[in-house]
């Protein structure tokens, strides 16, 4: 059985280990930047619709977020070997 204790969310951590390399020391600038191009994305997607009164293209925005998704976990993936610890 799992311990369930290493299964819990810290808030404080959660966001050190989603940015940070395997060890937990250096900030990974891949994975900021695949954030907030993420966030970019989604943002001028909501300001396309909202503000700029554009037909939303759920097909054409879903391929586009898959493609961003799907290329930022394919060059994180890319340089696994180089991260500490790694």
């Amino acid at each position: 059985m799992a311990d369930v204790e290493a299964l819990v969310v810290q808030p404080g951590r959660l966001f050190t280990d989603l940015f940070t390399t395997k060890n937990g020391d250096a900030w990974d600038v891949g994975r900021v930047l695949w954030a907030l191009g993420v966030i970019a994305f989604i943002g001028l997607a909501g300001w396309a619709v909202i503000v700029n009164k554009e037909h939303f293209d759920g097909l054409a925005y879903g391929g586009g977020l898959a493609a961003a998704l799907a290329a930022g976990g394919w060059a994180l993936g890319a340089k696994a070997k180089t991260e500490p610890g790694g």
